[in-house]
């Protein structure tokens, strides 16, 4: 298995906030029903990236939380 070191991804943030779509808001409705996000609830965004699923859902948790964690912590 190929090492990439730890400055693979250095510099990358901007552009994955700039160019990243957002999630539509189609998924977020549709969540928000099959699960019945009444925003009495908590919300655990697990792998969360930069939080983008857990901002849009924030309206309808009153504990949303984020853990954010990488892969090679388990490699």
């Amino acid at each position: 298995m190929p090492t990439y070191g730890n400055n693979l991804f250095k510099g990358a943030a901007g552009y994955y906030a700039a160019y990243r779509p957002v999630y539509p808001s189609m998924l977020i409705r549709t969540l928000v029903d099959e699960f019945a996000l009444d925003g009495e609830g908590n919300i655990l965004d697990l792998g969360c990236g930069p939080g983008t699923m857990t901002v849009r859902l924030a309206d309808w948790a009153e504990f949303p939380r984020t853990i954010p964690f990488s892969l090679h912590i388990f490699c």
